[in-house]
């Protein structure tokens, strides 16, 4: 399995966007530089990073420093936040401490002064005027910081505010020119992932403070988060100025070369697939992977052509001292990305993460396989295929799902008919074989799918649906619902919302026992989820089931009350808003919500909860 941080592995081909971006850092005169590397979520921007530092690691006048914004959100002001992590990380620098001590206790001493004149007045400094807002500062009372609050006050007090903000950077300046380093280079990374304030105020630091020769940040962002941030950060300006016009002028002073992260083509989908799994098939030889990826990347002279990667990767192990299974598992995986990497590719839309937890979620079943003792009765291509289905046509895996679960040894029959009419090109039998089988007279993925190797048809399907049964709800648990009733819950597991209102007649004819049945087995599939950072699809029918059952509000409450708080997303308290209407529902849905704003474990949800708790008020 793989985890899903960065990585300086170029597995989807972005080397040469990271050593152009090197290259241009490098350049006397280009400095001082903000460079943005954007893309959607999950697009590899972070390792870009990563290799973007890697490649100037090679140079030892230029030092590499790190600064994640998100996990400075709890900080009241981002900009003291990345000054003070920035002269931590330099004073924790040994050659830079010899070299510019005096510079860097000076620096820190400012960075104390803007701490605490902002605790004392709420001091602040914008972009707009590059002055710090000093109408009461020095009528507030300053005792409560002591003799050296006082001081740095009464220092602030004699200075004009932008002679301190403009000797802030002549002093970084010359701290910098003293240790000399030829560049110093700054990746700041999630700034999507945090609120408007705290991705405007780092912006707004590396502008009015760090912006000085010889530096250079790299803005690791979603570009159309950003100016989200800007919106919401400027209201009043975007407004009478033009929303779009102004967001622009305001990305463009702060960020000077923007870089936009291409989407996978589906050539560049499926060689990070295979790399994935011969990275996979190769844990126990690393150095036998790391020659396949150098064999592949001295073969990608022509990079928008398709790469013939059975004969390189089979030529690189040549010779290679590597164990019988490994080449078994090597061979094995690489016929297995030929089969899903084109199918991935159009559900993903060449979105690397995406790729990678589709693949994180296949290891781990086959490991839950192995631990059941099932690995004979459940092959990877065959489960593969089957998580296409899921993803892509979640009804239809559904529907699937049932049947299996009705069948006494886990046969559909229909299933080796609809394969079997696809294969043979009868589409007139084939688009009947769905229609019995799936609902549907002719879906055209369905089809694709259907001919997708190997073929399921004639296999028991039971262990598959068995060892992913966090989406099967029938199969959790060992319980067996009646036929009516489970294809409520494998319907509602899937999660969409249109297909769960039609469904809303028959919910209405539910008894009390049945609806609970369904409640009951809905939470046993949102307990068998790991992370909760996005809703859980089985919430959208938690949603429609209370509305009509409002005497189950209370145990869809008790159960967001046992979701680990460490991996809950900000989703939750309004949720739980939303869901709770009966009087008692609400009472525990506010003491759950206020619990959730005290805690401190998972800073997003605490404000979250604090966000909803003012909605909710009258």
């Amino acid at each position: 399995m793989w985890v899903d941080s960065e990585t300086s592995l170029d597995l989807v081909n972005f080397d040469g966007i990271a050593k152009t971006v090197a290259t241009l850092i490098l350049t006397d005169h280009m400095t001082p530089l903000t460079i943005g590397i954007h893309g959607d979520w999950g697009y590899g921007k972070s390792s870009v990073l990563r290799m973007i530092e890697s490649q100037l690691k090679e140079h030892e006048d230029v030092l590499c420093l790190s600064f994640n914004g998100w996990a400075f959100e709890g900080f009241e002001d981002a900009k003291i936040a990345l000054m003070d992590s920035i002269l931590s990380e330099l004073a924790n620098n040994r050659d830079v401490i010899t070299k510019a001590k005096d510079e860097i206790v000076a620096l820190a001493k400012r960075v104390r002064w803007f701490k605490v004149a902002r605790k004392v007045a709420g001091v602040a400094l914008t972009l707009t005027t590059g002055i710090p807002d000093l109408t009461s500062l020095f009528t507030a009372n300053a005792g409560s910081e002591g003799e050296n609050g006082d001081s740095l006050l009464k220092d602030a007090e004699e200075a004009a505010a932008f002679r301190h903000v403009h000797e802030f950077r002549e002093a970084f300046k010359k701290a910098i020119d003293k240790a000399d380093i030829r560049r110093l280079v700054i990746f700041v990374d999630d700034l999507d992932r945090c609120l408007p304030d705290t991705a405007i105020g780092t912006l707004e630091a590396i502008r009015l403070f760090l912006s000085v020769d010889k530096t250079v940040f790299v803005i690791g962002a979603d570009e159309t988060m950003i100016e989200y941030s800007v919106r919401r950060h400027f209201p009043e300006l975007s407004r009478t100025t033009g929303s779009d016009r102004f967001t622009r002028n305001y990305l463009e002073k702060l960020i000077q070369v923007p870089i936009r992260l291409p989407q996978l083509t589906a050539s560049e989908s499926r060689r990070y697939i295979t790399l994935l799994l011969a990275e996979e098939a190769l844990r126990q030889s690393p150095e036998a992977f790391q020659t396949i990826l150098s064999h592949i990347e001295s073969a990608d002279k022509e990079p928008w052509k398709d790469l013939d990667l059975n004969r390189l990767i089979s030529g690189a192990i040549k010779g290679l001292d590597i164990s019988g299974p490994s080449v078994e598992a090597l061979r094995e995986h690489i016929v297995l990305a030929g089969q899903i990497a084109r199918p991935l590719a159009d559900k993903y839309v060449g979105n690397p993460r995406q790729l990678k937890r589709f693949l994180n979620t296949l290891m781990m079943r086959i490991k839950v396989a192995q631990a059941y003792e099932l690995q004979d009765r459940v092959k990877i291509g065959e489960l593969a295929k089957l998580m296409l289905l899921e993803r892509r046509e979640p009804d239809a895996y559904s529907t699937l799902s049932r049947i299996t679960a009705e069948s006494a040894d886990g046969n559909v029959p229909e299933l080796a008919a609809f394969e079997g009419a696809v294969r043979d090109g009868d589409k007139e039998k084939a688009s009947k074989a769905a229609e019995k089988l799936f609902g549907v007279e002719q879906i055209d993925w369905l089809f694709s799918w259907a001919e997708i190797e190997p073929a399921l048809g004639g296999k028991s399907l039971a262990p598959y649906f068995f060892v992913s049964r966090e989406r099967s709800a029938q199969f959790v648990g060992g319980g067996h619902l009646e036929g009516e009733l489970q294809f409520l819950v494998d319907l509602f597991a899937g999660g969409k919302r249109m297909s769960i209102a039609r469904q809303l007649p028959r919910i209405r004819e539910l008894t009390p026992e049945s609806a609970g049945s369904i409640l009951d087995a809905l939470i046993d599939a949102v307990s068998q989820r790991g992370e909760y950072d996005a809703q859980p699809d089985e919430f959208r029918a938690l949603d429609l089931l209370s509305n009509d059952r409002p005497a189950l509000q209370d145990r869809i409450i008790g159960l967001l009350d046992q979701l680990p708080i460490a991996t809950l997303g900000v989703w939750a308290p309004v949720f739980a808003l939303s869901i709770a209407k009966q009087e008692n529902a609400k009472v525990l849905a506010s003491k759950l919500i206020d619990r959730w704003s005290k805690q401190t474990e998972n800073v997003m949800l605490a404000k979250a909860a604090q966000v909803a708790t003012q909605i909710a008020k009258p």
